[in-house]
Parts: structure tokens; sequence; C-alpha cells
């Protein structure tokens, strides 16, 4: 489905840390988002990947859905 991503079970600073992890596909790219236990928290959209604090992902993801919402996406 495009569009979805879907959480791959429950981590507990599981491999590499991880301790969420889901995957799947945004506007046709494959798509990650990973938290790691160490507080980072990890996106990869197709070739690009950024890692950004846990604070800085709050932040930034607070922006993402004011936005979306301002472009008549959000939820």
């Amino acid at each position: 489905m495009r569009n979805q991503l879907i959480v791959s079970g429950q981590l507990t600073g599981g491999l590499f840390g991880r301790v969420y992890f889901a995957e799947g596909e945004l506007d046709n790219s494959g798509t990650t988002v990973t938290a790691y236990s160490d507080g980072d928290v990890s996106l990869s959209f197709g070739p690009m990947r950024i890692t950004l604090t846990a604070e800085a992902a709050a932040e930034l993801s607070k922006h993402i859905n004011r936005a979306a919402e301002a472009a008549g996406g959000g939820q």
C-alpha cells in the first residue's frame, strides 16, 4: 500500500540497540523510521538518511504535521 509504514514488532534493546522500527513506502520510496536506546531517531527515505536526537525529531515531527495540515493533507 502506498504511503504506509508498518511497525516491525516490539523491540527492547534489540539489534544495534533498536527500540522502535517501522518500514514501508512513502511516495513510492522505501522508508524506515528507527529509534535507538541511546536516544537517537533515524529516518531513511530512498537514498537519504538523517539521524537526530529524540528532542530534535519531536520538534521536526511537530512542524511536519503543521505543514501537512496547511497543505491540506494533515490529520
